[in-house]
C-alpha cells in the first residue's frame, strides 16, 4: 500500500475568469478546473499502476478532494471515505483500504507500514486555454464507502455508487437552481460525509461552479465570501451565526442545513442574519436525501416535503418509510413523524429516543425542544443514564448570557431547580432531569450531531 501527499500549499494560485469554474482559497487564490485535472491525471496514473483498490481519500483541503475523487474515478478504483482525518481513525480502519491519498501527515505506525515510498502529486501549471467539466470523468460507475455509527454504536460500512450519487445530484440542481448563473459553494461542514459531499464537492464539480477549498469554521468568514455564494451548513453553525450579530447579506444566496432540525425562532433569525431563506434537508448515508422544508413566518414550523422521486410512508409503529432512487428499494428509518396533508409530515423524533420511566413515556427530543425555549439555555441535550440500576434523565445545556449569570450568582443547584421548573410545565416529575452538566460546547461530530457517547460520559460517576 502507498500514501499519496500533498500540502495544500501545493495549490499555486492562477488566474481565471470569473466565469471559468475554479476551486477558490478564502484568501482569494484559485486553482483552475484545468489544474484540478492535471492533478488528477498524475494521480489515477499512480492508482493504475498499484492496481490496488479500494483507496482512502483523507483530505482536508476540498480541492485535493476533488482531484483525489476524480483520479479515483479514472482509474476506476472503489473509494473509502473515513469519518474523519485523526490519526487513531486512520489507524483504526486501516484494514479497510489498499492505498491512501492525504494532504496531511500520517500516523508513524502506518508510514511504516506503507513503506518509504511516499508520492507527491505535481505542482500545478498555467491554466489550459479551456477547462474540461469533471462530471465528463464520471463514466465508471464505483463505490465509495462511507462508515458511519450515527451518534453512537459500532461503525457501519455504506456503499453508495457513482451513479447514486451523481442521480441525487442532477435532482437537487435541478429543484433548487437549475440556471446558467455562476454559483461559489462554500461549507461549514466536511466532505468526508455523504451531506459535504453531495452538496460542495459533486454537485459543483457536475454542474461546472465554483467551490471553496477551505472549511468555513468561524461566522466571521461569511464576509470573506462572494455574491451567489450558495452555503452548506449545519444546525450547529447556523446557531451560532445568531450571537454575532452580523448580517451577510450581499454573499448569501441561498442556505442549506442538514444534521438536525431547526426550530422556527432559530431557522427565521439565520435567514435574517445570511439574508437568504434556510432550507433545512432531512436524510441520511442510507437513504440520501429524502425532504425539505423552508420555515417562513406564516409557514408551518414542522411540515417536511418529500424530494421529488422520493416515496414516503409510515409504519404500523408510526416510523418513516423511504423509498429513493438513491438507496434501492424501501427502507426503514427510525424517525417517528405525523402525515400531513398532500404528503407533507412531521417529524416527532427518533423511536430510540422515545424512553419509559416509570411508566411514563418521554421523547428526549421533546424535552430538547421545550429546554431550548427557555431563556437560560442556549441549547441543550437530553439523555438518559443508570445509576444505582434506575434509570433517570440527564440534561447537558450551553447557557445563554443570562444562564451563565445566575449559575455564576445563585450556583448550580438553582439554575436546575429553574430548569426543572420550566420543563414541568409540559412534562410529569418523573421523567424531569436529575443530573443536570453546564457546558461551553455541547459535543458534536463535525456534521455537527451530537456525539452521545461523549454526552454520557460528561455525567460519569457523579451524583448531580
Amino acid at each position: 500500500m502507498k500514501e499519496f501527499s500533498q500540502s495544500p500549499t501545493g495549490l499555486t494560485p492562477c488566474t481565471t475568469a470569473d466565469t471559468d469554474p475554479a476551486v477558490i482559497g478564502l484568501d482569494g487564490t484559485k486553482y483552475s478546473y484545468a489544474q484540478l485535472h492535471r492533478d488528477a491525471a498524475y494521480l489515477a496514473n499512480q492508482l493504475e499502476s498499484l492496481g490496488t483498490s479500494p483507496v482512502a481519500i483523507s483530505c482536508k483541503d476540498s480541492g485535493f478532494f476533488a482531484a483525489a475523487l476524480i483520479a479515483s474515478v479514472r482509474a476506476k478504483v472503489n473509494v473509502v471515505l473515513l469519518p474523519n482525518h485523526q490519526p487513531g481513525v486512520l489507524l483504526a480502519y486501516r484494514e479497510k483500504y489498499d492505498a491512501i491519498i492525504a494532504d496531511h501527515a500520517v500516523p508513524g505506525a502506518l508510514a511504516d507500514d506503507l513503506g518509504p515510498a511516499l508520492l507527491e502529486a505535481p505542482s500545478p501549471q498555467q491554466p489550459a486555454s479551456q477547462f474540461v467539466p469533471a462530471f465528463n470523468l464520471f463514466g465508471f460507475n464505483i463505490r465509495v464507502t462511507f462508515y458511519t455509527s450515527g451518534s453512537s454504536g459500532a461503525p457501519k460500512a455504506i456503499a453508495k455508487t457513482m451513479e447514486q450519487l451523481l442521480s441525487e445530484v442532477d435532482s437537487l440542481h435541478t429543484h433548487f437552481l437549475g440556471d446558467p448563473t455562476t454559483h461559489a459553494f462554500a461549507a461549514t461542514v466536511s466532505h468526508q460525509h455523504i451531506y459535504g459531499l453531495l452538496f460542495k464537492i459533486v454537485w459543483p464539480l457536475k454542474t461546472g461552479q465554483h467551490f471553496y477549498r477551505d472549511l468555513v469554521e468561524f461566522p466571521e468568514q461569511l464576509d470573506l465570501l462572494p455574491d451567489n455564494t450558495i452555503l452548506i451548513s449545519s444546525p450547529t453553525f447556523l446557531k451560532r451565526i445568531q450571537d454575532t450579530g452580523t448580517n451577510h447579506r450581499s454573499a448569501i444566496q441561498m442556505a442549506f442545513s442538514s444534521g438536525g432540525s431547526l426550530t422556527r425562532p432559530e431557522a427565521l433569525s439565520a435567514s435574517s442574519v445570511l439574508g437568504a431563506p434556510v432550507t433545512e434537508v432531512l436524510g441520511s448515508t442510507e437513504t440520501g436525501g429524502i425532504a425539505y422544508r423552508k420555515q417562513t413566518a406564516e409557514g408551518e414550523s414542522q411540515a417536511w416535503r418529500p424530494f421529488p422521486g422520493v416515496n414516503i410512508s409510515q409504519a404500523a409503529d408510526g416510523t418513516l418509510g423511504v423509498e429513493s432512487p438513491y438507496s434501492g428499494g424501501w427502507q426503514k428509518t427510525e424517525d417517528m413523524i405525523k402525515m400531513l396533508s398532500i404528503g407533507h409530515f412531521e417529524l416527532l423524533g427518533r423511536r430510540d429516543r422515545i424512553v419509559k420511566l416509570g411508566e411514563k413515556r418521554l421523547s428526549l427530543t421533546e424535552m430538547e425542544r421545550h429546554g431550548n425555549d427557555f431563556i437560560l439555555i442556549r441549547d441543550c441535550a437530553v439523555t438518559t443514564v443508570n445509576k444505582g440500576n434506575q434509570e433517570r434523565v440527564a440534561l447537558a445545556a450551553e447557557l445563554t448570557q443570562e444562564g451563565c449569570r445566575v449559575l455564576s450568582i445563585e450556583g448550580k443547584v438553582v439554575v436546575n431547580n429553574m430548569i426543572r421548573k420550566h420543563l414541568s410545565e409540559k412534562f410529569e416529575g418523573v421523567t424531569l432531569p436529575r443530573y443536570f452538566r453546564y457546558v461551553d460546547t455541547l459535543p458534536i461530530n463535525p456534521q455537527g450531531k451530537r456525539v452521545i457517547s461523549e454526552l454520557d460520559s460528561l455525567f460519569g460517576d457523579r451524583n448531580t
